[in-house]
C-alpha cells in the first residue's frame, strides 16, 4: 500500500489549526478511488460563505458561495444537515458559519494516502509538467467544531477529471474518538456531477470549470 505522502513546501504547520488539519486528513483517507499515479491537487485557500466581489473566495457557484448555492441559504443547508445528522450540536454549525466568513491559507504538512500537491495563489507554480493538468482538485471549507471540540463538520468540493471519481460537494460530520482520532459520523451530499451547475474559478487564477 502507498505510504502517506507530504508534499515538500517547507512551511511549518500552525499549532492552533492542528485539529482542523487532522479532520482534513481524515477526509482525505476516505477518498479511496484514486487510480495509481493520479495527480491530486489540494487548493491552498479555503472556501468561504461570501459572494462575488469578495476576492478571497477561490471558487464561485452562480457568482456566490458553494457552501449554500443560490437560491439556498445557510438556513436551508442547516435544516438539511439537521435532518441528515441526528443530534448535530448547535455550536458546531454556529462555529462553521463563523469560521467560513473568510478564507485562510492551507499548506503542508498534510498527510495523504497518495501523492498530492497544493495549488493556488499562495503556492509557487509547479516546475514539473506532470502537475500542469491534475486529475482531481479538492477544495475544503474551514472546519466547524462544537464547543467541546468532539464534533466537527466540513464541506468538501471535488472537481474530478477522471472516471473513477465523481465531481461532488459533500458535508461530512466527524466525531473525536477515545484514541483522539476523527471518524466519519455522517455524510450529506449537497452537489454532484448531475446538478448541471456552472462553477467558475476566479478568472485571475484558473480557467472555468464545470459541474455537469
Amino acid at each position: 500500500p502507498a505510504l502517506p505522502h507530504q508534499a515538500n513546501s517547507g512551511l511549518a504547520g500552525d499549532p492552533a489549526a492542528n485539529q482542523e488539519y487532522r479532520v482534513y486528513e481524515a477526509v482525505l483517507k476516505l477518498i479511496d478511488s484514486i487510480p495509481t499515479g493520479a495527480h491530486v491537487s489540494i487548493y491552498d485557500r479555503t472556501l468561504t460563505s461570501r459572494c462575488d466581489g469578495d476576492a478571497d473566495n477561490p471558487v464561485l457557484a452562480k457568482g456566490c458561495t458553494f457552501l449554500w448555492v443560490k437560491p439556498d441559504t445557510d438556513q436551508d443547508v442547516e435544516r438539511m444537515l439537521r435532518r441528515g445528522f441526528h443530534g448535530l450540536h448547535r455550536s458546531t454549525w454556529k462555529n462553521f458559519k463563523l469560521r467560513n466568513a473568510t478564507s485562510v491559507p492551507l499548506h503542508d504538512p498534510l498527510s495523504t494516502p497518495w501523492k498530492h500537491r497544493f495549488t493556488g495563489p499562495d503556492t509557487p507554480a509547479a516546475s514539473s509538467a506532470e502537475w500542469q493538468s491534475p486529475d482531481m482538485t479538492i477544495y475544503f471549507s474551514r472546519v466547524g467544531f462544537n464547543s467541546k471540540k468532539t464534533e466537527a463538520i466540513v464541506y468538501v468540493l471535488v472537481f474530478s477529471y477522471v472516471g473513477q471519481r465523481e465531481t461532488s460537494g459533500d458535508y461530512l460530520r466527524f466525531r473525536l474518538g477515545a484514541d483522539k482520532s476523527w471518524s466519519l459520523a455522517g455524510q450529506c451530499s449537497y452537489r454532484s456531477r448531475g446538478d448541471s451547475l456552472s462553477a467558475s474559478l476566479r478568472p485571475q487564477l484558473r480557467p472555468v470549470a464545470e459541474l455537469r
